[in-house]
C-alpha cells in the first residue's frame, strides 16, 4: 500500500510541474522606441543599428525589454516626441540638439553622443542667380524651402537667432513634406502660397554629404535647373553648440560628386556640416523594475556609444 500511494504521489507532482509552469505568467515585454527620420535617410539607418545592438545585450540576459525603430518626420518631430515620450531615443541633428537644449524641449534626464556629421545644403535655383544664400537676407521677394519639422528649418531658426536679417526668410519659409520635394520647388523656381505664385531661390537640404540616394535622386532629376549653392555669410560662424562650442564647420564637397552644377567652379563646393546627436532619454526606463532599469540604461548607453564611435571611424576611413 506503501509503495503504490509514494508512486501515485510522484505521478501526481510529474503531472502538476508542466502544469504550473503553463500557468506561469511571462513578465510583459517593454518597447523602447528608437526614432531616425524618414527611411530612406541615415538617421533611420543610425536607429536600426542602435536598436539591434541594444537587443542582441538584452538577449542574453534574456530581459523582457526591446528596442523598436520608428520612422519620424526629421528633428523638429523627434525632439517633440521625446518631449512627450512618444521616442525613447532619438537621432537628431546637432542643430536641433543646440536649439533644443536652449530652449528647454528636451527631456530633464538625458545622455548624448555625437554621431555622423550632416551637412547643410543649399540647393539654389539656376535661373534665379541667387547661387549663396547671403543673396536673400531679409529678401521677402524670393523665398527658400526647408523639409518640415527637419534640419533645413533647424537651420535657418539657428540662423536667425545669430542674425536677424534671417527672420524674415524664416518667417516666410516654404515647408515642404520631404527634401525631394524641396527639390522640386527649388527646380521650378516657384510655389503657390495661399493661391499667390512666389519665387522660390532655392532649398536648405540636410544629409549626409557624399552620395546618400535621396539627394542623389534630386540631382539626377532636376539637376539641369539646379545649382548646389554656397552659405558664405559670416554670421553663420557665430552659431554655438549647448556648450558654447562652433556650431557648423565646413565640409567640402569634391567636384563631380552631384549631378549638378557648382558655384564654385574652381574646386570642391563647401557646405555647412553639423554632427549629428544620438541622445537617450534615461527616464524612459523608470516603469522597470531595479535590476531590468539597470541593465537596460546600461546596454542603450553602451549601444549609442558603439554607434557613435562606429560612425566616427568610419567617416576618418572615408576621409584619409
Amino acid at each position: 500500500m506503501k509503495k503504490r500511494l509514494i508512486t501515485a504521489a510522484l505521478l501526481a507532482s510529474a503531472m502538476a510541474t508542466p502544469m504550473a509552469m503553463a500557468n506561469q505568467v511571462k513578465p510583459e515585454m517593454t518597447e523602447l522606441k528608437v526614432c531616425g527620420a524618414l527611411m530612406d535617410g541615415h538617421y533611420y539607418k543610425a536607429a536600426g543599428w542602435i536598436a539591434d545592438r541594444f537587443n542582441r545585450d538584452m538577449a542574453k540576459r534574456n530581459l523582457p525589454v526591446k528596442a523598436v525603430q520608428v520612422e519620424n518626420f526629421g528633428t523638429l518631430d523627434i525632439i517633440n516626441q521625446m518631449k512627450s515620450g512618444e521616442c525613447d531615443v532619438g537621432v537628431v541633428s546637432g542643430d536641433g540638439f543646440a536649439w533644443a537644449t536652449r530652449t528647454g524641449k528636451l527631456p530633464a534626464f538625458i545622455t548624448a553622443r555625437p554621431g555622423h556629421t550632416e551637412a547643410m545644403h543649399y540647393i539654389a535655383n539656376k535661373a534665379h542667380g541667387k547661387h549663396d544664400l547671403a543673396d536673400i537676407e531679409k529678401d521677402i521677394e524670393y523665398r527658400v524651402v526647408v523639409v518640415e519639422d527637419a534640419g533645413g528649418q533647424v537651420f535657418l531658426q539657428n540662423i536667425a537667432d545669430q542674425d536677424s536679417g534671417y527672420e524674415v526668410n524664416l518667417k516666410n519659409a516654404i515647408k515642404a513634406p520631404d527634401s525631394y520635394q524641396a527639390g522640386l520647388l527649388a527646380a521650378q523656381g516657384f510655389a503657390m502660397v495661399d493661391g499667390q505664385r512666389v519665387k522660390v531661390a532655392g532649398a536648405l537640404v540636410g544629409i549626409r554629404p557624399g552620395k546618400p540616394e535621396s539627394i542623389q535622386k534630386i540631382f539626377n532629376d532636376f539637376g539641369k535647373d539646379l545649382v548646389l549653392g554656397s552659405m558664405t555669410d559670416g554670421d553663420f560662424d557665430a552659431a554655438k553648440d549647448a556648450d558654447g562650442n562652433d556650431l557648423y564647420y565646413d565640409v567640402v564637397i569634391p567636384k563631380g560628386t552631384y549631378k549638378v552644377e557648382q558655384s564654385d567652379s574652381f574646386g570642391g563646393q563647401a557646405v555647412l556640416g553639423v554632427r549629428a546627436q544620438l541622445v537617450f532619454n534615461n527616464d524612459s526606463t523608470n516603469g522597470l523594475d531595479r535590476r531590468t532599469k539597470r541593465f537596460a540604461d546600461r546596454a542603450m548607453i553602451s549601444a549609442i556609444a558603439g554607434v557613435s564611435n562606429s560612425m566616427r571611424n568610419a567617416e576618418e576611413q572615408e576621409n584619409q
